[in-house]
């Protein structure tokens, strides 16, 4: 949400706002997210709160311009002036690390492992990684989010009577990227789960 507050305008004054990402590394310049001018009341004041709901991008920085309107748009950098407001904030960045579960079902032959996580960029996947008795990996997968960027998927992964344990890795890297995930995972970025087998019949 952003705020827009003036004073010691005419009653003919208009302020206009213009929002939009900041362009960086991965973040190209694009063209506004949202613009429009407000228009003052007649003692002179603007007080005007913008809620803009915000799509899954890659840009780390919204950049906020507001001024009194004039034919063209100010440059904040080389022109600041009493009239012109310039706010560059950055966007809270979500959680990095996705989210396991992981159970036994039936008669403790197969592991149920749920696997979830959100706001992916297209760049990114969920690297999964189960290893059997602490070193033989069982399984592997390299998981793409949907259209909106989330993952939310179950696993059945029959496992062998042989095993005592397995230990189940994710973490969200960058589709090209190369990770051998071994188990206990000392890795901010990555969580993993230590499944003890129970006692078969």
């Amino acid at each position: 949400m952003v705020n827009v507050n003036a004073s010691g305008l005419t009653a003919t004054d208009q302020i206009s706002v213009q929002i939009s990402y900041m362009p960086d590394i991965g973040c190209p310049d694009s063209p506004p997210l949202w613009a429009s001018r407000l228009g003052a009341t007649p003692a002179g004041t603007v007080d005007s709160e913008i809620d803009l709901p915000l799509s899954l991008s890659s840009c780390k920085r919204l950049f906020v311009a507001s001024w009194v309107s004039t034919d063209s748009t100010p440059n904040c950098s080389f022109a600041p002036t009493k009239q012109i407001g310039c706010v560059v904030f950055a966007l809270p960045a979500s959680s990095d690390r996705p989210r396991l579960t992981a159970k036994w079902a039936g008669k403790a032959g197969t592991a149920v492992i749920n696997v979830t996580a959100h706001d992916l960029v297209a760049s990114e996947r969920v690297l999964l990684r189960i290893l059997a008795n602490g070193r033989t990996e069982v399984y592997a997968s390299s998981i793409g989010g949907d259209i909106n960027g989330e993952i939310n998927e179950t696993l059945n992964v029959p496992v062998s009577a042989r095993v005592s344990s397995l230990c189940i890795s994710a973490k969200v890297t960058n589709g090209s990227a190369q990770e051998d995930l071994t188990c206990p995972v000392f890795d901010d970025a990555a969580v993993w789960v230590h499944l003890a087998s129970p006692r078969r019949p």
